[in-house]
């Protein structure tokens, strides 16, 4: 994964939670989607996109926006209890 860090940085994140999060992602979906058996060779761009989710997608975004695109979304926001 590319360093994305200076973006998200930008955007405002706590980068200590973030990093937290981006600590165990890789290992839960592997355990709970790249292990199963006959997993589609087709899934290997959403495996991409996924694994990139929080940084390919969100640039692009940026991008769009400073070329005066429009840019809307969802959020999602997770809190810890």
């Amino acid at each position: 994964m590319a360093d994305y860090r200076k973006m998200w940085e930008s955007l405002g994140m706590d980068l200590e939670t973030h990093d937290q999060l981006c600590e165990v992602l890789p290992q839960a979906f592997g355990d709970v989607f790249l292990s199963q058996e006959n997993r589609p060779e087709a899934m290997d761009y959403y495996n991409f996109v996924i694994a990139e989710i929080h940084g390919v997608r969100p640039q692009e975004l940026i991008k769009a926006q400073e070329e005066g695109k429009k840019v809307f979304g969802t959020f999602l926001r997770v809190c810890a209890r």
